[in-house]
């Protein structure tokens, strides 16, 4: 397996990996703290879907990328909400080129089977996915927050382990309807990108027995992000 994968409108090369660093380089005016990164250990050898709460702010996915080691971030993938960063060519161009996406649909059930298809193909490939698992930004107080089940079910389609990541802070910068806050008052916002150990994922073919398990992976996740 190669790094350098045409998978996305502009794939992984370094050429588009080195652009990708310079627009996130302006994330540098917030004060990051950054933990857990020797957990994306494997990545490079071992595709993994990185699972990051709560989603809060468009930054999220940029951040996740932003705290990734170098030699990490060409193996990952974002998948993109097709209602929103796909509703034109423009807004679809401009958004791969930062991040390497491709479009995850959320409203109509065929839709939704094809961009599953696509994300097994992804992790085949042996690039990783970053992933929001409420599938949406939301002003929600954490304990309230709504986990869906379609990232746990993909891990137990293929036996991939399950990198959870707690952000914190980005609803502060930029929070749903609202223009981004670069600052507060004469200080950086300070925020943080935690990255939790592995979990380890059984492969699970049948679907009966895996409906079961993936609400119980996705409720271990949940406590464990709740406590991060």
């Amino acid at each position: 397996m190669t790094a350098e994968n045409k998978i996305g409108i502009f794939g992984n090369g370094p050429g588009i990996e080195f652009i990708r660093d310079i627009t996130c380089s302006p994330l540098f005016i917030f004060k990051y703290e950054v933990g857990g990164q020797e957990n994306l250990a494997s990545i490079p050898t071992s595709p993994a879907i990185l699972y990051f709460f709560p989603h809060t702010s468009h930054l999220d996915p940029f951040s996740v990328r932003f705290a990734s080691q170098r030699d990490v971030r060409k193996y990952e993938m974002f998948p993109a909400a097709k209602d929103y960063w796909y509703q034109n060519r423009i807004r679809e161009m401009v958004h791969s080129l930062f991040l390497n996406t491709y479009p995850m649909e959320r409203q109509n059930i065929s839709g939704m089977s094809d961009a599953m298809e696509i994300s097994r193909r992804v992790l085949d490939a042996g690039l990783s996915l970053v992933i929001a698992p409420e599938g949406t930004r939301t002003l929600n107080p954490d304990e309230e927050r709504i986990l869906h089940n379609g990232p746990t079910d993909l891990a137990l389609q293929g036996g991939y382990p399950i990198i959870p990541i707690r952000l914190r802070g980005f609803a502060d910068i930029m929070p749903k309807g609202h223009l981004p806050k670069l600052s507060d008052g004469l200080h950086r916002h300070q925020v943080s990108v935690i990255f939790g150990e592995p979990i380890s994922v059984p492969k699970v073919e049948k679907y009966s027995v895996r409906r079961i398990e993936r609400r119980n992976l996705t409720r271990l996740l949940r406590d464990k992000l709740l406590t991060m």
